[in-house]
């Protein structure tokens, strides 16, 4: 029976990252150097770095399913968007395209602010009424086969002001 004589570790080696408490990788680190004093350790990141850089066709296939179902969502949405809706509606809005087409759900906690709620940055409480004539920022993506999309758009909640979605994106929003 062959024994693990190197352990890898998770670290952050961004250049500018700057250490101010010990992380859950610092505590699990110290604990396999005090139990296994005779083992190698080592980082990951070179490894993680190398492989990261280059997808295979296979991952990019997964990862633009990701994207289109992301699209749909943004698709649904934006029909769905007017007056008097609530953040949190159209957060489920998303949240029905996404499971529709096999998607695990969000890939992180999306933000569906609109009027001053689009200005908070992270703003995550999605609990607001959308008003006539506010802006709604949506940052949203979904999550299929462990790939993350991410998508940001801002769009007036009644298009009415502006035309058609379609003949304002089509004008270059001149409209």
């Amino acid at each position: 029976m062959a024994e693990a004589t190197l352990f890898y570790f998770n670290n952050n080696n961004h250049y500018r990252q700057a250490v101010e408490m010990e992380t859950r990788d610092d505590r699990f680190l110290k604990m396999i150097k005090s139990t296994y004093p005779n083992h190698e350790i080592a980082p990951n990141f070179p490894i993680m770095e190398a492989i990261r850089g280059v997808k295979e066709p296979e991952e990019i296939a997964l990862m633009q399913t990701a994207c289109d179902i992301t699209e749909k969502g943004f698709r649904r949405a934006l029909a769905f968007i007017k007056p008097g809706v609530m953040e949190y509606e159209i957060e489920a809005e998303f949240a029905h395209e996404f499971l529709k087409n096999r998607s695990k759900g969000f890939a992180y906690t999306p933000i569906i602010g609109s009027g001053y709620n689009a200005c908070v940055l992270h703003y995550i409480e999605n609990n607001q009424a959308c008003k006539d004539g506010d802006m709604l920022l949506m940052d949203v993506g979904a999550e299929y086969a462990n790939y993350a999309s991410d998508m940001t758009r801002t769009d007036p909640c009644k298009w009415a002001i502006y035309g058609t979605p379609k003949s304002c994106l089509s004008s270059g929003f001149k409209c």
